[in-house]
């Protein structure tokens, strides 16, 4: 499979050097591509800042013989999120899709839903800090979490103590992580309440 400045993807019979299939959606190049467990799936990054689903139309295993050729798999759907070019993926033994953008940060996708499971982003200094959605984070410290991010409400910023005291939930990253299956981060998240947390001091 691979990727190319004119915006598609394509699918190759390595052994005729034909196309099996090519895939158009895509607005920007393309620059990384990966198979999905079960060889059924692919993924795609572009410089458009969104990463794609792609159903290779396969009846059998991928590396079986293919016993026809494909006309043309179909869009399943697109992951957005990234504000910046995404130029790398990963596809996890779970299923989940690992993306890198230059936007400076990675974010983990439940490739079933479109939804993103966590985001995650370093500096040169080695702090780090890993975030769900719910606002839930980790960090290598909590002091280091205001190199990352602020909460604004209009023109008021929380003092990040007062969001740390309250997110700085690694509890919860590992249980959004390992897909939530007691729903401990839905429960928290319902309770979560940040303009009592930040602005009502």
């Amino acid at each position: 499979m691979s990727g190319s400045e004119d915006k598609t993807v394509r699918l190759w019979d390595v052994a005729s050097a034909s196309t099996l299939g090519r895939f158009v959606g895509h607005s920007g190049s393309v620059t990384s591509v990966v198979f999905c467990p079960g060889g059924r799936e692919a993924a795609s990054a572009s410089k458009d800042h969104s990463i794609r689903l792609w159903d290779l139309s396969i009846a059998d295993s991928f590396w079986s013989r293919l016993m026809w050729r494909l006309e043309g798999g179909g869009e399943i759907r697109t992951l957005t999120g990234h504000a910046g070019e995404v130029n790398a993926l990963a596809s996890l033994p779970d299923g989940r899709i690992l993306s890198g953008s230059n936007d400076g940060t990675m974010r983990l996708w439940n490739k079933a839903t479109g939804e993103v499971v966590a985001t995650m982003m370093s500096s040169s200094d080695g702090s780090w800090l890993m975030i769900t959605p719910e606002g839930f984070f980790s960090a290598s410290s909590p002091e280091k979490a205001q190199n990352f991010f602020l909460i604004v409400r209009e023109f008021d910023v929380c003092p990040v103590e007062l969001a740390s005291a309250t997110l700085h939930r690694p509890d919860l990253v590992r249980e959004k992580l390992a897909g939530d299956p007691h729903d401990y981060v839905r429960a928290a998240a319902a309770k979560l309440d940040l303009n009592t947390v930040c602005f009502s001091h």
